[in-house]
């Protein structure tokens, strides 16, 4: 990636959740600083975006915050949020980033630099709003249906009744022009009830507005830890891609 190209981006990584379902680890540790195979999750985010020479970081925290500001240690800004939702904590974040292009990130998925590269090599290349990648995963349970015309370019978004659809979201890109867009939805309507209150709600909003969004689909995995059966394979997921 060219220094001029990874100028114009900044990352925005969701740290605040509370982690109810890693009890009793998340009891007295943030999820993101849980240490996989001897260093935290939020670590590894941080060195693979930093490896796309994306400099520019900007984190909120929450739960157990005082622990991870103190971990960056002004390596990155940390903005504490008191929202309950994502989609509220990322404008908490988003509000204070001046790059043309937001890369976005949730802290509890391990995700390596050539899964960020392809989804930002896309964005640019494809021109629209919001770039959204997705790969197929047999770890995912989520439901999504993602509907798109003969370009690629998502035309509806809603829950499939396929108990197991095996696709996750591997990276995402919003044009940093949109962050006042998506303010205007606030206080969310019902549909944050369907779409629940995380990016599939802002890609519905947006997609209401008539931005344009291109959907792509990688090869390269990614890896959520959402409950303690994670963690094994998490281990697994950092020896294969993360380790140099």
């Amino acid at each position: 990636m060219h220094r001029e190209t990874s100028d114009s981006f900044e990352a925005v990584i969701l740290a605040g959740g509370e982690g109810s379902r890693l009890v009793p680890f998340t009891n007295t540790c943030p999820k993101p600083l849980i240490q996989i195979v001897g260093k935290p999750i939020l670590e590894y985010i941080v060195d693979e975006v930093k490896k796309c020479e994306i400099e520019d970081i900007a984190i909120s925290v929450r739960y157990l915050k005082e622990q991870i500001i103190s971990y960056i240690d002004g390596r990155h800004r940390c903005f504490e949020t008191d929202s309950d939702t994502m989609v509220e904590s990322f404008l908490d974040v988003a509000q204070h980033c001046s790059k043309d292009y937001l890369l976005c990130l949730s802290a509890d998925t391990l995700i390596s630099r050539e899964s960020l590269s392809y989804t930002i090599d896309t964005h640019l290349s494809s021109g629209s709003d919001i770039t959204l990648t997705l790969v197929p995963n047999k770890q995912s349970k989520k439901r999504w249906r993602y509907e798109t015309n003969s370009d690629s370019y998502l035309t509806n978004i809603g829950v499939s009744e396929i108990e197991n659809n095996n696709l996750e979201r591997a990276g995402m890109v919003i044009n940093r022009n949109l962050v006042g867009d998506i303010s205007k939805n606030l206080p969310f309507d019902k549909r944050a009830e369907t779409y629940s209150t995380g990016w599939n709600l802002i890609l519905k909003m947006m997609l209401d507005e008539g931005k344009s969004i291109y959907l792509s689909q990688s090869e390269t995995p990614v890896y959520n830890i959402n409950k303690k059966s994670d963690l094994g394979g998490a281990e697994s997921f950092v020896f294969k891609y993360l380790k140099e």
